[in-house]
């Protein structure tokens, strides 16, 4: 099994959704290919607070939403995994929350793929597909600034990297963000 982040972040105001067609054709360019299903997966406000060894943080403290994934209209269960069989990708919606990270995830063929999301106004992608330079990561982290202001948090400094790599199309691995760097690996941008 792998782990992966999608090649580009799932593009959301946060209270709005996505399919999970729409989320793999964005970041693939279509629906993989003998792809016969896909799980869902996502973790809840309580495990933000609780669970994760540090307390993760939101875009917008004063009004905290996690990302959620929903099927045929009913929030699946947070902390498992739901299979959705590829008939019913248009099914099965991400409705984007504001919370710092990427605590969703879909695994498809071998890999588990976390999504990071980033809100419409903050994705500017390189033009002409090309690949993001540091100055552009730069002036993207200017623009999350600008954005959303000053955000306190005390342990987001990976889940903040990784937004603001992903809004110029520069996802971070699973594996580069650990608050022991003798953990970290090279991925990424």
């Amino acid at each position: 099994m792998l782990y992966a982040a999608l090649s580009l972040p799932v593009v959301a105001s946060a209270g709005t959704g996505q399919s999970l067609t729409s989320i793999l054709q964005q970041s693939f360019g279509f629906v993989p290919p003998r792809v016969t299903g896909a799980w869902l997966y996502y973790r809840d406000a309580y495990d933000l607070a609780n669970s994760l060894g540090f307390v993760a943080s939101y875009w917008n403290l004063s009004s905290p939403q996690v990302g959620t994934w929903y099927y045929y209209g009913s929030a699946v269960a947070p902390d498992g995994s739901t299979y959705v069989d590829e008939g019913s990708f248009d099914a099965a919606v991400f409705v984007a929350g504001n919370d710092i990270g990427a605590f969703a995830s879909v695994f498809v063929g071998s890999t588990w793929y976390k999504m990071i999301t980033v809100d419409p106004n903050l994705i500017n992608l390189p033009a002409n597909n090309q690949e993001p330079t540091p100055a552009d990561i730069v002036a993207e982290a200017y623009r999350f600034s600008n954005y959303y202001g000053l955000v306190p948090n005390t342990a987001d400094c990976y889940n903040i990297a990784s937004a603001v790599a992903a809004g110029v199309g520069a996802s971070l691995g699973e594996y580069t963000g650990s608050l022991d760097p003798t953990q970290n690996r090279d991925d990424g941008f």
